[in-house]
């Protein structure tokens, strides 16, 4: 199983898998998204076709984002 420490969205397009996160089991399939939390152990096992899919990661914390992606946030500046 791969090291926790990122968050992670999977995007299937194509095929099939099983996602084990922790002592979850999910099946991974397109038209659905889900994700994983940074504490948990994850594992993908293709399906008989095999999987395609899109994986978004990233490490809780690193990032602080704009104010005006917040809801109600002022609008952003325009380029100088």
């Amino acid at each position: 199983m791969a090291d926790a420490n990122q968050e992670e969205v999977y995007i299937p397009l194509e095929g099939s898998a099983m996602l084990v996160a922790d002592e979850e089991r999910l099946e991974l399939r397109p038209g659905m998204m889900v994700r994983v939390g940074p504490d948990q152990l994850r594992q993908i096992l293709p399906g008989p076709e095999g999987v395609r899919f899109i994986a978004l990661g990233g490490v809780p914390g690193t990032f602080d984002a704009s104010p005006w992606t917040e809801l109600g946030g002022p609008p952003p500046a325009p380029p100088s």
